[in-house]
């Protein structure tokens, strides 16, 4: 990151990279061009705002899956997996607007977006949300 990112709190898109992707129990395939956005700024040395839209990409079997996403920029969060589920947008499952959809940490470098006590259907699969998190 650039010492102007820092100073001025720009944020700064991260670059695509299909393994920073993946599907826990499913297979999720995300395309450069799904990614509308995926871009990142440090509000402090230890504060991560993230804003992530991801449209039309796909998803393969049905059920009770997580999509991961890898922190940028390297990042890690000192946050156990499973903790600050965050409801802080929303997903598109086959046009449905999906509102009980949750983010929080999968690991150490990751996030996990799934839905809170329901499924999600295979097919078309968007995102769209901003979340702040503590990182190291």
């Amino acid at each position: 990151m650039s010492f102007e990112a820092l100073i001025y709190n720009k944020f700064v898109t991260t670059a695509f990279n299909a393994g920073d992707y993946t599907a826990d129990v499913s297979t999720w395939t995300v395309a450069s061009g799904d990614v509308v956005a995926n871009q990142w700024v440090k509000l402090l040395p230890k504060v991560l705002l993230w804003n992530i839209a991801i449209a039309a990409t796909s998803t393969v079997g049905a059920g009770n899956f997580a999509l991961s996403i890898l922190l940028p920029n390297s990042m890690t969060t000192p946050f156990a997996a499973g903790s600050f589920a965050l409801k802080p947008g929303y997903a598109l499952n086959n046009g449905v607007i999906i509102q009980d959809t949750i983010v929080q940490v999968a690991d150490s470098t990751h996030i996990s977006i799934h839905r809170a006590g329901a499924t999600y259907n295979a097919g078309n699969m968007s995102l769209y949300f901003t979340i702040t998190m503590g990182v190291d």
